[in-house]
């Protein structure tokens, strides 16, 4: 005798609108549920700083006819938010009235941190009948090692006790501390003299030998140069080579 298998198959349906339970809901907004797992986006890369060269912050000068000499003082500002300077040369040209060119000097900057100032001051010779000074920047991005270092570390001089006094031209004393982690050694020093203006009238420069973090070092800087009505005295130690 045959037998007749009969498969009743229930189908949990639903009717044409009827929404379908959870947890197969189907946000109504048509965007997939959850966090993406490949391809994730990313916040876009930052743009390369765009680096320019140190500019002139200030400069100026005094001429003594008798001696044929000036006493000057240029500023110098880098303006980059992240980017040291390196290897900054500075040339100084000193003209009459007439435009002719009496004397040069050429100073050179060892390195200049992010957003920070620092200086060229000193006395120039044949320049006693000079009515102008032009400034000029050039920037060379190569040095030791050592002062690679010592760019990177981000760190500062402080100045104490500053005074100026007239002695058969303008001496200014005051002392140095370090704020470096690295040794400094063959720190310039540079100050500017500022009248009540506050433009610059000249200035004066002198080395240090070597600078210890955290140590206080003393200093002595002279113009030649009978600089009148000194205002304000600003010092900038310039970056020495670390150890």
């Amino acid at each position: 005798m045959r037998f007749l298998i009969v498969v009743f198959v229930v189908v949990a349906g639903c009717g044409a609108n009827t929404r379908p339970s959870p947890p197969f809901a189907v946000p109504t907004t048509g965007e997939p549920i959850g966090n993406p797992t490949n391809g994730a986006s990313q916040e876009p890369t930052a743009e390369p700083e765009a680096r320019v060269d140190p500019t002139v912050g200030a400069q100026g000068f005094t001429v003594d006819v008798e001696s044929d000499a000036a006493s000057y003082a240029v500023v110098i500002e880098n303006p980059n938010a992240i980017a040291v300077s390196r290897f900054i040369n500075v040339s100084i040209a000193f003209l009459d009235a007439e435009g002719t060119v009496l004397a040069t000097e050429m100073q050179n900057v060892n390195g200049m941190l992010a957003q920070s100032e620092t200086a060229v001051a000193g006395d120039a010779s044949l320049s006693g009948d000079a009515t102008n000074m032009e400034v000029e920047i050039s920037l060379l991005n190569g040095l030791p090692s050592p002062m690679g270092a010592t760019l990177g570390e981000n760190g500062d001089y402080e100045y104490r006790d500053v005074e100026s006094v007239s002695d058969e031209g303008i001496r200014t004393t005051g002392a140095i501390v370090s704020r470096f982690a690295s040794e400094q050694i063959n720190v310039p020093i540079h100050v500017v003299y500022y009248d009540a203006a506050g433009d610059v009238v000249g200035g004066a420069a002198t080395l240090v030998d070597q600078v210890l973090p955290g140590t206080e070092v003393t200093f002595e800087a002279t113009t030649l140069i009978a600089v009148p009505d000194i205002a304000e005295t600003r010092v900038f130690g310039q970056i020495g080579f670390g150890e």
